[in-house]
């Protein structure tokens, strides 16, 4: 997680836009990332970059896997794994806390005693729809915007590939025009499309001519 910041440095006071804490599933093994947070924020990073804010998600609330000798939905519930995180920011003033919702499997309603229970605690919401095998066209996820919407807050989407390439097949839940579809639903609402659709060649550009409609149509807010 914190192995690539040598690679490039802005030589500043910089806000992270897309951190996690908890834990990730992967080959066999869940790896926690919540240590790493304190790396970013706590010090200096050698690359000379300093971390004020880190805009943060908790991974419990993502991991949906499903093994015959265990079966894990998520490892922590939107309640649960959302408090965890505030109790992490408790201590480091620097994280700005997103809470992570679970369409389908959760309920709105648990969000909305999150935000009672904490208000102005959370900066905005955090979907992801690979995790959820929801399509984030889904109208599953309309009551989750429409309380962004009635918060004003912003709502972060995992978004994937559009084409197959060397990172991996073209995803079928998270491309950017699907996000882009939802959006449309709710034009007052910010969306962001977290690794703008893959971070590669044309997968990159498929995101940023979503981006570009939406400016020009002026039906949404990418």
């Amino acid at each position: 997680m914190t192995k690539s910041i040598n690679s490039i440095s802005f030589k500043s006071h910089i806000i992270d836009a897309h951190v996690h804490s908890g834990r990730w599933y992967e080959q066999g093994k869940i790896y926690d990332y919540t240590s790493g947070i304190d790396t970013f924020t706590k010090q200096s990073l050698p690359n000379g970059d300093n971390i004020e804010k880190v805009v943060v998600s908790n991974l419990d609330c993502m991991v949906h896997t499903n093994k015959e000798d265990e079966c894990i939905k998520f490892l922590s519930d939107e309640l649960d794994g959302n408090r965890k995180l505030l109790e992490l920011a408790k201590n480091n003033s620097e994280i700005i806390p997103l809470a992570t919702c679970q369409p389908g499997y959760g309920s709105v309603e648990n969000i909305k005693i999150l935000l009672a229970e904490n208000p102005k605690k959370f900066a905005g919401f955090k979907f992801h729809p690979e995790q959820l095998n929801i399509p984030a066209d889904s109208e599953l996820y309309n009551p989750y915007i429409e309380l962004a919407q009635k918060e004003k807050m912003p709502c972060l989407f995992h978004s994937g590939l559009t084409y197959d390439s060397f990172l991996g097949p073209a995803t079928k839940v998270s491309k950017p025009s699907q996000i882009y579809t939802l959006a449309k639903r709710y034009p007052d609402v910010p969306i962001i499309m977290a690794h703008l659709g893959g971070n590669e060649g044309v997968n990159t550009l498929a995101a940023l001519d979503c981006i570009v409609k939406s400016i020009k149509n002026r039906d949404a807010k990418l």
